[in-house]
């Protein structure tokens, strides 16, 4: 008998590649859930009516690529967008699909106790970092900023606690030098997926295999402004892979030299064993370049 499984994500890809993936392998997906906004007028859960295109609904008028909504529309799997998970109605819809396992790949909302005791399998996450180092809601932007690489990708049981479940499944991802957040969500979430069908076909014979996270690890939170400040005593290396992964972000790169603040804008290249005469040498326009240890960081200018 193959196993009803419900999956959570959000919008972007490290959600939409799972998904692809477990459809791809045969996988019986009951349902999708995407989070909702908690708030007065909402209802705690609702399935969103499947449409033929771009829906005109909040949730997805920024999105024009494929996600998992339309994914999960276009193999006619409901789709629920939930806001209070910890809601009687929320348990009872869900309840319906008959889950037997749940797999999340990102998702905002904490799955409360009851709704974690749903499944017969519980809840599997899919988290990228190596855990218990960077647990939080943004582990790609702490490895970035730290120069991790590779990074790491973990399915773990969810439990009460914040990425504290057990360890099912990790696995380690390297990422190509310039690499884009995107790029990077792509690579973890196939490395992801394949933890997640090798997890089923586990649950499928009756025994998936886990262990406790080892001790100490960290937890990081949502990144602030001052996060965005970049050292000298970093390697050029290190600051263009930062700069490159989290451009996303649309945020200036701050960065001391001589008591005076740049900010930069843009990763253009790095030399990893260049050496300038001067801390600073000024290119074309608003181009610079920065000596870092090692090597020289080929940067742009805000607003200059």
């Amino acid at each position: 008998m193959s196993l009803k499984v419900l999956c959570l994500g959000m919008l972007g890809e490290f959600s939409r590649l799972p998904l692809v993936k477990l459809l791809a392998a045969g996988v019986d997906v009951c349902g999708v859930v995407v989070p909702g906004e908690n708030s007065p007028g909402n209802p705690p859960i609702r399935l969103l009516p499947a449409q033929k295109q771009v829906s005109s609904l909040p949730l997805l008028t920024p999105y024009r690529a494929l996600n998992i909504v339309h994914l999960a529309w276009e193999q006619s799997i409901p789709v629920y967008e939930l806001s209070r998970p910890n809601h009687p109605d929320s348990l009872a819809a869900l309840a319906q699909l008959q889950p037997d396992v749940a797999l999340v790949a990102c998702f905002s909302h904490k799955i409360p106790p009851d709704l974690l005791a749903l499944p017969r399998h519980g809840f599997l996450n899919l988290h990228p970092s190596r855990l218990p180092a960077y647990r939080g809601p943004e582990p790609i932007f702490w490895q970035l900023r730290d120069g991790v690489n590779p990074v790491g990708v973990t399915l773990h049981l969810m439990d009460a606690g914040l990425d504290t479940g057990d360890v099912v499944g990790e696995t380690a991802v390297s990422l190509p030098d310039g690499i884009s957040r995107n790029q990077i969500d792509s690579l973890c979430a196939a490395a992801g997926a394949d933890l997640m069908l090798a997890a089923l076909a586990q649950l499928a014979t009756g025994l998936l295999t886990h262990q406790p996270q080892p001790p100490g690890g960290s937890y990081q939170p949502l990144p602030q402004p001052a996060d965005f400040c970049l050292d000298v005593s970093w390697s050029a290396q290190r600051a263009f892979n930062f700069m490159r992964g989290t451009a996303e972000y649309a945020r200036p790169y701050l960065l001391q030299i001589a008591h005076q603040t740049r900010q930069l804008t843009e990763a253009l290249a790095y030399e990893p064993d260049g050496v300038l005469e001067n801390v600073v040498e000024g290119g074309n326009g608003r181009e610079i370049r920065i000596q870092f240890n090692p090597g020289i960081l080929h940067t742009r200018l805000l607003g200059s």
